[in-house]
C-alpha cells in the first residue's frame, strides 16, 4: 500500500492536505482525503476490484459533511485532472472510484499553483489546520455554499426580471426602430392605417435627409398629432368657407345678382 495513501487517510477523521488546499481546493483536498480512506479500508479487506473501490455520494457526504451538491464540482475538477478515475459497473450499475497517486505526486510537487474553482476558499489565508479547524470549515463551507446559492438565485430573478422589463427594440421599416409595445399604443391612440402611413414617411424623411432620431415612437407621436391639429383647422377653415359660401348663395336668391353692387356701396357709404 502507498505510503502517501496511508498518510493522506485515517477512519477516525477527515485528513486534509494543506498543499492541495493551495493548490486546488478545500473540498477538493477534503475527498481526497475521504477517498484515501476509503481506499485503504478496502484495500486492507481485500475487497479492491483492479484498484477500484464503490462509494457513494451519501456515504461520502456522511463523513465529510459535504452534500451530494457540494460534491459536484469538485468531483468534475478530479475527474478532469486525472487524480479521480471513475468507472460503472453492475446491475444495476454502480459508479467505483481509484485514486491516480502519479498525479497526486505530481500534484504535491508542482510549484505552479492550481486556481481554486471552490468559491469557499477564495481569500481566506489558510495557515493552520487541525482536527478542529477542518471541522469548523466543513461548517463553515457548508453555510457559505447555502449563501453562494441564495446569492445567486437573488441575482438570476433580478437578471430575469431586468430582461423581462428591458423589451426587445424590433425594425418597423428600414430606419424605424420601437418596440412592439409601442407599436400597439400608437394603434391604439390612432387607427392602424394613419399610423402605418406617419411610420412609411418617417422612414422616407431619414432616408432622403440622412438625419436621425434618438426615439423614433416619440416622433410618432409628434407627427401624428401634428397632422391631426393641421387637419382639424383645415376642416374648420373648410367648414366657415363652406358657410360663407351658403349664404352668399341665400343672399344672392334674396337680393339677386346685384350682392356684390350692394356689398360694394355698403362699404362705401361705411368708408
Amino acid at each position: 500500500m502507498s505510503i502517501l495513501m496511508n498518510l493522506l487517510s485515517n477512519s477516525g477523521y477527515i485528513i486534509v492536505n494543506k498543499e492541495i488546499i493551495k493548490r486546488i481546493g478545500l473540498h477538493e483536498a477534503i475527498i481526497i482525503g475521504e477517498l484515501c480512506s476509503e481506499y485503504t479500508y478496502w484495500e486492507k479487506s481485500n475487497k479492491l476490484d483492479n484498484g477500484y473501490f464503490f462509494s457513494t455520494r451519501e456515504n461520502i457526504e456522511e463523513n465529510t459533511g459535504l452534500s451530494a451538491y457540494q460534491q459536484r464540482v469538485p468531483f468534475k475538477r478530479l475527474v478532469e485532472m486525472g487524480i479521480v478515475l471513475e468507472k460503472l459497473q453492475g446491475m444495476p450499475q454502480q459508479k467505483w472510484y481509484s485514486l491516480n497517486m502519479e498525479q497526486l505526486y505530481n500534484l504535491l510537487n508542482e510549484e505552479t499553483m492550481f486556481i481554486s474553482s471552490s468559491k469557499e476558499t477564495r481569500g481566506q489565508d489558510i495557515k493552520k489546520l487541525d482536527t478542529k479547524i477542518s471541522k469548523n470549515l466543513i461548517t463553515n463551507s457548508k453555510e457559505v455554499e447555502h449563501l453562494d446559492v441564495k446569492k445567486l438565485d437573488t441575482n438570476n430573478n433580478n437578471n430575469n426580471n431586468k430582461k423581462n422589463n428591458k423589451e426587445e427594440i424590433k425594425r418597423f421599416k428600414d430606419k424605424i426602430y420601437m418596440t412592439t409595445s409601442q407599436y400597439q399604443e400608437l394603434i391604439e391612440k390612432y387607427d392602424k392605417d394613419r399610423v402605418d402611413k406617419t411610420i412609411t414617411r418617417l422612414d422616407l424623411y431619414k432616408k432622403s435627409t440622412g438625419k436621425k432620431c434618438s426615439d423614433d415612437y416619440s416622433t410618432l407621436l409628434l407627427w401624428i398629432d401634428e397632422d391631426i391639429e393641421k387637419e382639424n383647422k383645415s376642416s374648420e377653415n373648410n367648414f366657415k368657407n363652406e358657410r360663407n359660401s351658403k349664404w352668399i348663395k341665400d343672399l344672392k336668391e334674396k337680393y339677386g345678382d346685384n350682392l356684390e353692387k350692394l356689398y360694394a356701396n355698403y362699404e362705401a357709404t361705411n368708408n
